[in-house]
């Protein structure tokens, strides 16, 4: 598909004559709306989440994108409604997990985020962001040993990604993560 191919302009224009011939089709929907979220276009995304759920309110993957463009628009309270929305339809969907304990991370409800990465964890130990999220939570609630150690984790299983670029990309989060730890480690040290 042209979404697929980063082509999201094209894609759209492809989008609105399907809708034109057939608007009670959510998958179209579903489709724009990530287009549009990948142009960083998310109130009009929104829009096309909600009018696939209009049509299929047990949409659960509509739901989670949903909650994904409420979270770039920093409306964390909305996006976890909607991931909960997912997790009611799927309990151990382990991207909803992942975006709500990133959501309640941004809330600041530390313990609560906290019991969604091990949810997933439980899911997939190997899932190198929810180690990432979990360490940088950790370090929030300023137990540092644990962080580390949760960041150790993420650090090991970035061996079994097979693309080096994405191997790449998530060792570089690794390091912000670690250098997050330290500095707050720091900060709680001078503090005291």
């Amino acid at each position: 598909s042209l979404y697929g191919l980063e082509r999201d302009e094209e894609a759209l224009q492809c989008y609105d004559r399907a809708i034109a011939i057939d608007e009670n089709y959510g998958f179209t929907w579903y489709c724009k709306g990530n287009s549009l979220s990948s142009l960083e276009r998310y109130d009009e995304a929104l829009v096309c989440y909600d009018r696939v759920l209009k049509i299929d309110e047990n949409y659960a993957d509509a739901w989670g994108s949903k909650g994904l463009a409420l979270a770039r628009l920093e409306r964390y309270d909305e996006a976890l409604q909607c991931y909960d929305r997912v997790l009611k339809i799927d309990e151990n969907n382990e991207s909803a997990l992942h975006n709500k304990a990133h959501a309640l991370t941004r809330l600041e409800r530390y313990d609560e985020a906290l019991q969604c990465y091990d949810r997933v964890l439980h899911l997939n130990e190997n899932n190198v962001d929810a180690w990432g999220g979990k360490s940088w939570v950790l370090s929030d609630l300023e137990r540092y040993e644990e962080a580390l150690d949760a960041l150790s984790e993420a650090l090991e299983h970035t061996n079994i990604i097979v693309n080096e670029n994405e191997r790449t990309m998530t060792r570089d989060k690794i390091m912000t993560t670690y250098n997050h730890i330290i500095e707050k480690s720091k900060k709680s040290t001078s503090n005291r």
